[in-house]
This record gives structure tokens, C-alpha cells and sequence, in this order.
């Protein structure tokens, strides 16, 4: 079961049956957290993780009005320049994040034109 079928239902009073495994609390209590309404019972339950997963399903089900709530997840926002410099420099990412803040950004549009219009081939291709 997807833990967003489960925040789906909580936010709309539905039961659904569910296995123990099949309730993720951490995803929950996250999906959850991103509404100031209910922002409080889910920071409840992180503190209270030593109960069942059932159980926190339950309280949520029943302390949660029923109301539609939508919001984006926020991720992380990954620099545009990254993977040319990888390619360029055959690097992994996590290497071309370091050497990003050593390149100008005359020498980014540089390194994203020989990429994109030459065409750099990586080591493991």
C-alpha cells in the first residue's frame, strides 16, 4: 500500500484496511506536516513512535477533520551546472559539486556548450 493512499484516507475519514508493514509513520507524519492544521498531531506522533503502527493510524483517522489537503514535497534543488561538469571532467557528481564553487560562470557556459554541442563521452560508457 502507498503511504499516500493512507494519508488520502486519513485526510478524508475513510478506513482502509491495513497491514503493520504496510504503514510507513515517518512518510505519514511527513505527508502530513506540511499542513499547519494538522502539523501538531503529526509532530505527536513522531514523538510518540514507541505505538503501534496501527494505533497511530487510528489516532490519526480519528483526530484528523476531514478536509482536502494538497501540497508539493519540497526537494532539494540540485545545481544545473553539475552534470556537465561530471561529464566534463569524468567525476562523479558529488566531486563536480566541490569543484563547482572553484569554476566562473563564463567557464560553466563554456563547459555546458563543449558538453551539449561536442558531446563528452564518460569513462564507464
Amino acid at each position: 500500500m502507498n503511504p499516500f493512499d493512507i494519508v488520502n484516507s486519513i485526510n478524508d475519514h475513510t478506513e482502509i484496511e491495513l497491514e503493520e508493514k504496510d504503514y510507513v509513520a515517518f512518510m505519514v507524519n511527513r505527508a502530513l506536516s506540511y499542513h499547519p492544521d494538522v502539523a501538531h498531531l503529526a509532530n505527536d506522533m513522531n514523538g510518540m513512535s514507541h505505538i503501534p503502527p496501527l494505533m497511530q493510524y487510528k489516532y490519526l483517522l480519528c483526530t484528523v477533520r476531514p478536509r482536502k489537503r494538497f501540497g508539493k514535497w519540497s526537494k532539494k534543488k540540485d545545481d544545473e551546472f553539475v552534470e556537465d561538469v561530471a561529464a566534463f571532467y569524468q567525476m562523479s557528481q558529488l566531486e563536480a559539486k566541490k569543484v563547482l564553487r572553484y569554476l566562473t560562470p563564463e567557464q560553466l557556459h563554456d563547459i555546458r556548450n563543449k558538453v551539449h554541442h561536442v558531446g563528452v563521452v564518460r569513462k564507464n560508457e
